[in-house]
């Protein structure tokens, strides 16, 4: 009897796979443009989750994405408590 093949990106057994969105898609969640996208793909400070490329289109980890706004968030935070605001 064959076995069922492991969901892609699963990292190990029991584990769920992970949820992929298109570029389109990305830009459309943090207002930008394309273009903004591959600036940020490709700036080592800011930290932007890579792109996962099939069949010549982009897609981001959603799991990355949301740690990313997490961490924008908080630096945003960071810099209003800085301030005295």
């Amino acid at each position: 009897m064959p076995t069922a093949a492991k969901p892609p990106f699963a990292e190990s057994e029991g584990t769920t796979p992970e949820i992929l969105v298109p570029d389109p898609v990305v830009c459309r969640e943090f207002g930008v443009t394309p273009m903004t996208l591959y600036r940020w793909s490709h700036d080592p400070e800011l930290n932007f989750p890579p792109a996962v490329k099939i069949k010549e289109r982009n897609f981001r980890v959603r799991r990355l994405l949301e740690t990313f706004k997490g961490d924008l968030l908080r630096k945003a935070l960071a810099g209003r408590a800085g301030r005295g605001a």
